[in-house]
């Protein structure tokens, strides 16, 4: 029987600020704009962001996903995985997600346990310490002056606001 692969969180690296913004959290990569003065600053420096998969129950939770492990056996890690489920996912029901909750607890859990119908969510991670708790999950992306190319994952998964609208509708 093959060895089982130490699940990979997939995890992408760059330097940036979390703000916090009337009960969300808002990532910025390059200098923030002015509209962010005096706005309660969660983290600065070196970040991790990774995707989580929703689950349909609890549906407040999800599952970052590490290892794929197929129900006829095969295994797929990291990357591999990530995309086999979000491309293949119908095809293989009872194959086994192996990754970790948002609390940073273990995860198992059936691919047909994950809603692949709604958004994923990205957490974002401070790069010292990339096994603890999440600074923040973020809900949207300021790409301010002097960014560096953004990952495609993070771009895809996050909503780009512009600097110059309102950041929050009002209440």
């Amino acid at each position: 029987m093959p060895k089982v692969p130490a699940p990979e969180l997939i995890g992408e690296t760059l330097v940036g600020q979390v703000f916090s913004l009337r009960d969300t959290a808002i990532l910025v990569v390059g200098d923030p704009p002015s509209l962010l003065t005096g706005q309660p600053l969660l983290f600065a420096g070196s970040l991790i962001a990774r995707y989580a998969i929703p689950m349909y129950a609890p549906a407040t939770d999800a599952v970052i996903p590490g290892l794929l492990v197929g129900e006829r056996g095969g295994f797929l890690v990291g990357r591999e995985a990530w995309t086999f489920i979000q491309t293949k996912f119908q095809l293989f029901p009872r194959a086994d997600v192996v990754g970790r909750h948002l609390d940073g607890s273990d995860a198992q859990v059936f691919l047909r346990e994950l809603d692949l119908a709604r958004p994923v969510r990205v957490l974002v991670y401070d790069a010292r310490q990339p096994d603890s708790a999440p600074v923040a999950e973020v809900s949207g992306l300021i790409v301010g002056t002097g960014a560096p190319e953004l990952p495609a994952l993070l771009v895809k998964h996050l909503p780009i606001l512009p600097d110059s609208a309102p950041l929050v509708k009002p209440s």
